[in-house]
């Protein structure tokens, strides 16, 4: 058994410099706990602990700042579908009434439609964000079903899902700076 767990370290010793020549900027050591381990406010070892974890570029919500103008949704839209319509925005405006808003959107790490996904049309681009290939994407909607969130979304008349990919467009509208874009690690 020791030299099992020797074999392993050696190979994820091995790995990392592989990782660290083939994908420059895209890995790093994951030497600490981060941001995808905090569960109820306390910090839990990483599993990917002394291995390479991909960095992941997504989009950071602070719902705190919103205040419902839905200038993120119609940059969103316009973008991607050039109309105005917030039901084919990937960032979706919730109203909790009372004035406060809840923001929600792809967090780049769940990865349950990637898993979902019969065709594997999902996946990891050189930025880190999860997207789909509209090639590989048959519209079977499995994606949209399994998102915990309801951030892979789709709409009527549109072959495939779409999603948000971090793109920034809806943090460089937001006039409050309720959205930016940021990148954390994320796990393997």
């Amino acid at each position: 058994h020791a030299s099992y767990a020797f074999y392993t370290s050696y190979t994820s010793y091995i790995s990392s410099f592989y990782y660290s020549f083939r994908f420059p900027g895209r890995f790093s050591i994951c030497r600490k706990v981060h941001t995808h381990t905090i569960l109820k406010g306390r910090y839990l070892e990483c599993p990917n602990f002394g291995r390479f974890c991909p960095v992941i570029k997504y989009l950071a919500t602070h719902d705190e700042k919103c205040v419902g103008c839905m200038t993120c949704t119609a940059a969103c839209s316009s973008l991607y579908f050039k109309e105005d319509n917030p039901a084919k925005s990937c960032i979706q405006v919730q109203d909790l009434g009372a004035g406060k808003f809840h923001l929600v959107v792809c967090d780049q790490e769940c990865m349950a439609c990637v898993r979902e996904c019969p065709t594997r049309a999902i996946s990891r681009n050189k930025s880190g964000a999860l997207v789909i290939d509209k090639k590989k994407c048959v519209g079977c909607l499995a994606c949209v079903a399994v998102c915990p969130i309801g951030a892979m979304r789709w709409f009527p008349g549109h072959p495939v899902s779409f999603k948000c990919v971090a793109c920034g467009a809806c943090a460089r509208a937001c006039p409050k700076g309720a959205l930016e874009v940021l990148s954390k690690e994320g796990s393997v």
